[in-house]
């Protein structure tokens, strides 16, 4: 049973908020949520890339480790045995190389195995004292804690490279909710693109409520990974023993850092995957620029990044003999159509059905450049066709372009898809450039009287001539006229009923421009 005080408080008058009150108190709301979606979605994205760079760290650790483990065992070799003559350095690093190597090995193997048993040598000979195995124990200690601090250096390295990724990410979701906190504060957009960006912000953030954990691991292992041969290219412990024999190099020994060796001997898989990265890093930050950055990214860059592999190993197995350059792998990196095609030369093949990235099927469309048309692949528009008949509504959401120049890309090709490219570019001497521009020069307010009279709203700013019967068959004419066509009724009821041109009339009516 309720209380006394309960059965009086319910009986209470619920007293309503003023209607400004109630618009301040949904701003706010609508502030924080902004907020606290941003603060979600950065540890939502940021755990797998962490995820990465934890295993990429163990690796370089583990590497660091194991290569203290290979040079005591060279320790052992280099010292002086209890009976019998000392071995020469140069014969001892012979046949260390004849061991691993075999009888075919080559005097730059041989080299290298004397620089180190001499550097091997001169450390195990600082260690004082008479017991072997005390001095092996404690060349082992100070060597294992010298390879583990030189590994923190390529293990930030790798850290920086794979985090800085996640970090635009997270940076988009709090300018979004920057962007939206402002909305709240100076009221809502008055222009097109204000209106546009407002509206992007939020389904960023909206859409930050779906889990994308998967998608987004995927790409970071690849990166994680990859990145590790970027900063090790011939690999972890090779790079830690590299790195050791350069650090203690004998007096009048380069000591220069291990590295820029180490990239002259890298793996194609290396040199692939360098290319593959700078296309990310730049793709990544065209896109943060753009404000386009979403998670619909990591899906075709894994896919690229697995093809790319794939296609270093390929170009791997052909070998230099066959003309194959790093360059070329590294372009391969970078544009995936490149390896197809060495592989077609080499092969005899044609693999042009492949990959269409060599031509542009957005040529008709100048707004549309090759950025521009990788963000619009990711949603399955390949062509004018198909951004003819997407939505444009859904398009100005779900992409970052800049909605003046999206708006007029859609409206050009909506053109060139009605009547082809070659009459499009006639049309220009009117000029007219694209579908409204044309049905609002052949139709006049008729275009858009019939929709808004319908609705009974009058719009902001009128579009298009009032015209007569007499001046729209005359308007008609001169577009046949320029365009060599004896009747354009199909063609222009066609622009007139198209979506996409009634979405760009409706906001020219709302908006003074574009």
């Amino acid at each position: 049973m309720r209380t006394k005080v309960e059965r009086e408080t319910s009986e209470l008058p619920v007293l309503a908020l003023p209607p400004q009150a109630e618009a301040e108190k949904a701003r706010r709301e609508e502030v924080l949520w902004a907020r606290k979606q941003a603060r979600r979605a950065a540890w939502r994205v940021l755990v797998p890339f962490l995820l990465a760079v934890l295993i990429g760290l163990g690796h370089l650790l583990f590497g660091a480790y194991d290569a203290g483990r290979d040079l005591r065992d060279l320790a052992v070799k280099t010292l002086t045995p209890a009976d019998g003559p000392v071995e020469p350095v140069s014969q001892l690093a012979h046949r260390l190389a004849v061991e691993v190597y075999g009888d075919s090995h080559d005097e730059a193997a041989a080299l290298r195995y004397e620089s180190l048993v001499r550097v091997v040598a001169k450390e195990l000979d600082r260690i004082p004292g008479k017991d072997n195995a005390s001095r092996l124990d404690r060349f082992e200690r100070e060597t294992r804690l010298l390879l583990m601090g030189h590994a923190a250096f390529p293990a930030g390295a790798q850290a920086l490279l794979v985090i800085f990724f996640p970090a635009l990410c997270l940076s988009s979701f709090l300018r979004a909710a920057e962007g939206i906190e402002q909305v709240a504060t100076a009221g809502r957009p008055t222009t097109f693109a204000g209106h546009v960006w407002y509206r992007r912000y939020l389904q960023l953030l909206t859409e930050q409520k779906h889990r994308f954990f998967w998608r987004r691991l995927g790409f970071a292992l690849l990166l994680g990974y990859g990145t590790m041969y970027l900063v090790a290219p011939v690999g972890v412990k090779a790079m830690a023993i590299g790195e050791y024999l350069v650090r203690n190099a004998i007096p009048g020994e380069p000591t220069y850092p291990f590295i820029l060796i180490a990239f002259q001997n890298a793996p194609v898989f290396s040199v692939g995957f360098a290319g593959f990265y700078l296309y990310s890093l730049t793709l990544f930050i065209r896109r943060y620029t753009t404000h386009d950055l979403n998670d619909r990214i990591f899906v075709p860059l894994f896919l690229r990044g697995i093809s790319v592999a794939l296609l270093g190993w390929v170009l791997a197995s052909i070998g230099e003999e066959s003309g194959l350059s790093r360059a070329l792998v590294f372009a391969v990196g970078i544009f995936p159509q490149a390896g197809f095609q060495a592989i077609a030369k080499l092969t005899q093949t044609t693999v042009d059905r492949l990959s269409n990235e060599g031509s542009s099927a957005f040529k008709t469309i100048p707004e549309i450049d090759f950025w521009k048309e990788t963000t619009l692949q990711e949603l399955g528009i390949n062509d004018f066709n198909d951004l003819a008949k997407a939505s444009l509504d859904q398009l100005l959401v779900d992409l970052g372009m800049n909605p003046g120049v999206l708006v007029r890309a859609v409206d050009r090709a909506v053109l060139v898809h009605v009547l082809g490219a070659e009459a499009a570019d006639k049309l220009a001497k009117i000029p007219l450039f694209s579908a409204s521009d044309v049905v609002l020069y052949t139709r006049g307010r008729s275009a858009w009287t019939d929709r808004w009279g319908a609705v009974g709203i009058a719009p902001a700013f009128p579009q298009g001539d009032d015209l007569s019967p007499e001046e729209k068959r005359a308007r008609k004419t001169a577009v046949e006229k320029a365009l060599g066509a004896d009747d354009l009724c199909i063609q222009l009821d066609h622009l007139v009923h198209d979506r996409n041109v009634q979405t760009v009339v409706d906001n020219l009516l709302s908006y003074q421009s574009l």
